[in-house]
């Protein structure tokens, strides 16, 4: 719990996000940020004392000037759960794994900027996101967010755009242009696919021999099997993306 609070929830999601606070012209909300990175970082510490004494004794006396032991420091303490931030701060996260895996899936490069539309029902929940504009900018790299009405979304051409669901009123929508270059994006699929049709064939052939099926050991045979199956997938999502480019193409 305490390596997947500090790793997976400070590190990888508040720390990114501080970034768009601390390099910027609000000072204040600069020395504000820093103060919770600070406040936060050494509560982990203590709570990671028990498992990594030396370390943590070690960074604690460096960062507090040496006043006194991190043995001796009082527990760290909640004053209780804002559940409304919470699940306001989890919408955020979906809407960058959203755009995070379309970027990924797309193989667009990890830094060229891209823009995005979203449609959000509720008003509260807009202003939400609004709030955050920055580091949804700056996490998912997009250099234009709009946000539109559902109404609008359905003029939307799905040749041109590729849509995602955040949840229920919150939807993503990426245009097609400009994000790879689609011939030799083509040429690049092309190529792979004619690779894992090879290898699948090789695989399948040799899954319909009865002696290999019969005398090789069980397990072989269902790593076969399984591996089979991963090409099949594969197979099946890069042919996929194959047809989406051709037609935007």
């Amino acid at each position: 719990a305490v390596y997947n609070f500090f790793w997976g929830q400070f590190a990888d999601w508040y720390l990114e996000i501080a970034k768009t606070r601390l390099y910027n012209d609000d000072k204040a909300g600069a020395r504000q940020c820093m103060d919770v990175l600070l406040h936060v970082f050494l509560s982990s510490l203590q709570l990671l004392h028990p498992y990594m004494p030396f370390v943590t004794e070690e960074i604690w006396q460096v960062l507090t000037g040496r006043q006194g032991s991190i043995m001796t420091s009082s527990w760290p303490s909640q004053d209780g759960k804002d559940e409304a931030t919470r699940a306001s701060f989890s919408v955020f996260q979906e809407a960058v794994r959203s755009v995070r895996n379309i970027r990924a899936e797309q193989q667009v490069p990890v830094n060229k900027k891209i823009s995005a539309l979203f449609t959000i029902d509720s008003e509260g929940l807009k202003s939400q996101v609004l709030s955050e504009e920055k580091a949804l900018q700056f996490l998912c790299k997009i250099e234009d967010l709009t946000i539109i009405r559902r109404e609008d979304a359905k003029s939307l051409s799905s040749e041109e755009h590729i849509e995602t669901v955040v949840n229920d009123g919150f939807c993503v929508y990426i245009p097609l242009a400009g994000l790879v270059d689609a011939e030799q994006e083509i040429s690049r699929l092309e190529r792979q696919a004619g690779k894992i049709e090879k290898d699948l064939k090789t695989l399948e052939s040799r899954l319909s021999s009865p002696s290999f099926v019969e005398k090789a050991p069980q397990k072989v045979v269902d790593e076969t099997r399984g591996k089979r199956d991963d090409l099949a997938q594969q197979l099946s999502m890069v042919k996929g993306r194959l047809e989406t480019l051709k037609v935007a193409a």
